[in-house]
């Protein structure tokens, strides 16, 4: 369940009518963390999301403490019209991760609360992100 005993990455695998289904649960460290944890996390992400076949499904959902911002017009692939906030250094990290392995912010896609869709911190406003991958046969 956690790949590599890093605590901050889970992945558990389903299989589905559909497919086989891939969730990885993650809690990003926090903005004031050394860079070398962060590099750490993400390192163990991208090994849990390469041992995963493209064609299976994958949705990333967790706490990265981070902010993407509401300014999509470099990256509609990636991040949608209803971001919050003013991006940050752990957001910037979340969008070259996702632009590097095909991942879009889902919870951009669609207008809700800010804080209910927050990046930041789950006590203060209940929030958390949802990473999706391009699905096989469009199936979601």
């Amino acid at each position: 369940m956690f790949p590599n005993g890093n605590e901050r990455v889970a992945h558990m695998k389903f299989a589905s009518p559909q497919g086989k289904v891939n969730i990885i649960c993650a809690y990003s460290p926090t903005l004031a963390a050394p860079e070398e944890d962060k590099d750490r996390f993400f390192q163990a992400l991208e090994d849990e999301i390469k041992s995963i076949p493209k064609s299976e499904h994958l949705y990333i959902n967790g706490d990265f403490n981070a902010c993407v911002g509401d300014e999509n017009d470099a990256r509609p692939k990636f991040l949608g019209l209803h971001g919050v906030g003013k991006i940050n250094d752990n957001g910037q990290r979340i969008l070259e991760f996702c632009i590097s392995h095909e991942l879009c912010v889902t919870n951009t896609l669609f207008f809700a609360r800010n804080a209910t869709k927050s990046l930041g911190s789950t006590h203060a406003q209940n929030g958390g992100t949802s990473l999706t991958s391009a699905s096989p046969e469009g199936w979601i």
